[in-house]
């Protein structure tokens, strides 16, 4: 039997979100930090700019914590970790230019148990497309949509 690359991947995925979270020290740069500064950081002086960053302004925005209009090691500092960095509106309480936790609804809006998931196709890391169909009536597929970082 062949592993796909869409298996591997949601492995890997499982396997993170199920490991311990790890408390940083302030100060201390989180992964994903180095993660994002290697594949972004173009001028290599420690910041993001918007300029910079390939993925959309609304990613952007959610990755600049400190609405400095840079990403930097300041933005992953644990002060922001279980922010949720949804902006706030008017109907919502604001924690600084963020939603409150108390307002926050984990799953809003989402599938319920037994809808079928819909119909997409998908570029693997190893560039193959996939198709979700493809899956139907063989193992159980997990779909995590977020970021790796």
């Amino acid at each position: 039997m062949q592993s796909s690359p869409l298996l591997a991947t949601l492995t890997l995925v499982a396997a993170c979100a199920s490991s311990r979270t790890v408390s940083r020290s302030p100060g201390e740069d989180a992964p994903a930090w180095h993660f994002l500064r290697a594949r972004y950081d173009a001028d290599e002086d420690g910041h993001i700019e918007r300029a910079e960053y390939t993925r959309s302004a609304d990613a952007f925005r959610r990755l600049d914590a400190d609405g400095d209009g840079a990403v930097s090691a300041a933005d992953f500092d644990p002060r922001w970790d279980g922010v949720p960095r949804i902006e706030a509106t008017a109907d919502r309480r604001a924690q600084g230019r963020w939603i409150a936790f108390e307002d926050f609804v984990h799953g809003e809006g989402g599938p319920e148990v037994g809808d079928l998931a819909p119909l997409f196709r998908l570029v693997a890391t190893s560039g193959e497309e996939l198709e979700l169909a493809a899956f139907r009536d063989q193992k159980p597929v997990a779909l995590v949509f977020g970021s790796f970082t």
